[in-house]
């Protein structure tokens, strides 16, 4: 069986690509409306779905138990150290439960991804 598409179908893992480097090069320039990111990512969600968990698989190294720890986190924090005051108050606000770790389920849910579509078998 081959790639398979966002919705099931046959794919070309090519054009899937091309098209994930067209829609971030069309969104890195210029000021956007927030309506119109919201949009991009409906429009686009299936597409985020793998690359939030595959993120979180990379980050959650030592030990890697489905909980990204502050040291493991910092690697994705220190080059955002100018922003600081947004970032810290991101991983809080992904910390749901409050008990300084953030959770596959939490980080998923951060960025938008819906509840039914977090699965720790996409992790890598």
């Amino acid at each position: 069986v081959g790639y398979m598409g966002p919705r099931g179908e046959p794919g070309d893992k090519g054009e899937i690509v091309k098209k994930m480097y067209e829609n971030e090069k069309r969104l890195q320039d210029g000021e956007h409306s927030v309506d119109l990111l919201a949009h991009d990512f409906e429009k686009n969600y299936n597409m985020f779905v793998f690359p939030v968990h595959w993120q979180f698989g990379q980050l959650d190294q030592h030990p890697a138990d489905k909980y990204l720890s502050h040291s493991e986190l910092a690697p994705l924090r220190a080059p955002l150290v100018p922003m600081e005051h947004c970032t810290t108050r991101f991983f809080q606000e992904c910390d749901a439960d409050n008990d300084k770790y953030i959770a596959l389920e939490e980080w998923a849910m951060c960025f938008g991804i819906k509840e039914e579509d977090i699965d720790g078998n996409l992790l890598i």
